[in-house]
């Protein structure tokens, strides 16, 4: 059996964790066929080494516990953001990091290495590809492409980015957006070795939802962190604007975040407060319940002050899943799966009132959400776990 290492800045810290578990969902698929190894950061209370679902989990550690604040379930970049002292143990991290990667490849001798995320650890693994005779997988899922802030580091990462990909047998992305971005700023002319292949969604599990379209009972549903680029602001205002127009339709939002309180105080401002219920966040495997009884999914993201936007958006292939029918806005990778009246209905970032005019139309609408709802399942169907991992393997394996 062939040997995988996954290299991941983001990995489930326990069972069940709330941080994103599309790279865990990956690697389980995976370790049906290969010897499935994942070297992730170490964070307070997760494990240094244990097999979860036949995957060997290995946790660099990189400071004292309590001050693992670069892998506490959020990403790098924010718990930069939250507190400017965590940027001394960027250093720290990359050094510890780089020498678990030698040392699990001394040990292992694995035949193929897929590396998550550009930044921090393709470099050394592109240096490392000859020495120890592995084929290179690169894979960006936006974040290592958006929203780095101007001047030295921006060059700086460019020019190790542009090294790492030259050196790689295959450099993947999620979202046409994002293969857009790449090429105009690594300017990299690698051909057919760049591939977009996405992340996928348990489909089956989603499949089961079973939404609710009567007009008393007609639920609007948000999932996502709470934070400036998921604009959940928007929604927010969009039912505000329907009240108005003495329209009341009751609210799920899912998850948590920094804008959560700040959200709190807008529903009460825009006096839905009544109408909208938060959920806080759910384990992943508890969602598709959580959906049941919806009516809409409504994903109004934005492209943030320094850039960052949506790389795909897996959570709009998880509602098209469950049949609900979407509303998105024109915003980052969001576009390669929402088309506007085939697979749900797009809005421009910001447009609350277009949210409003689409929810309503789709309380009314049954033809148009019986079409949305069609197309999307049928979409949909491809980005089950098993296909996607079956891209991924015909890389590994060409």
């Amino acid at each position: 059996m062939k040997k995988l290492l996954v290299i991941t800045t983001t990995f489930p810290r326990w069972k069940d964790d709330k941080i994103t578990n599309f790279i865990y969902e990956l690697a389980k698929e995976h370790a049906n066929t290969y010897e499935v190894h994942v070297v992730a950061p170490h964070s307070d209370r997760s494990k240094t080494f244990e097999n979860m679902d036949g995957i060997y989990v290995h946790r660099f550690r990189y400071f004292l516990h309590r001050f693992e604040n670069l892998s506490k379930g959020i990403s790098i970049s924010n718990a930069i953001k939250q507190n400017r002292f965590n940027t001394l143990l960027i250093p720290l991290f990359i050094i510890s990091g780089s020498l678990n990667i030698l040392f699990l490849l001394i040990k292992y001798h694995f035949d193929i290495v897929h590396n998550h995320w550009l930044i921090p650890f393709s470099p050394i693994t592109a240096s490392l590809k000859k020495i120890f005779r592995f084929k290179l997988i690169i894979t960006s899922h936006g974040g290592d492409i958006f929203g780095f802030a101007k001047g030295i580091i921006e060059k700086l990462i460019k020019i190790i980015s542009r090294y790492a990909i030259s050196r790689c047998d295959y450099y993947t992305v999620v979202s046409s957006e994002i293969k857009r971005a790449a090429e105009r700023d690594f300017d990299i002319k690698i051909g057919d070795r760049l591939k977009i292949i996405s992340m996928g969604i348990p489909y089956y599990q989603f499949s089961r939802v079973k939404p609710n379209f009567e007009r008393s009972l007609f639920t609007v549903v948000f999932v996502g962190r709470l934070s400036e680029m998921k604009g959940t602001r928007y929604l927010i205002e969009a039912l505000g604007i329907l009240k108005g127009q003495g329209i009341e339709l009751k609210c799920k939002i899912i998850g948590d975040g920094p804008e959560r309180k700040d959200l709190e105080v807008l529903a009460g401002e825009k006096d839905v407060a009544n109408l909208v219920k938060f959920i806080g966040f759910i384990a992943h495997r508890d969602l598709p319940e959580q959906l049941n009884n919806t009516s809409v999914f409504v994903g109004p993201s934005i492209t943030t002050k320094t850039g960052y936007k949506e790389g795909f958006g897996l959570v709009f292939i998880e509602a098209m899943a469950a049949g609900l029918p979407v509303i998105a806005s024109r915003s980052g990778g969001i576009t390669d799966i929402v088309k506007h009246m085939e697979t749900g209905l797009l809005v421009e970032e910001k447009d609350s009132e277009q949210i409003a005019k689409y929810i309503l139309e789709l309380c009314y609408n049954g033809s148009l959400r019986e079409h949305l709802i069609k197309n999307a399942k049928e979409l949909a169907k491809n980005y089950s776990w098993q296909k996607i991992a079956s891209q991924y393997s015909e890389l590994y394996e060409a």
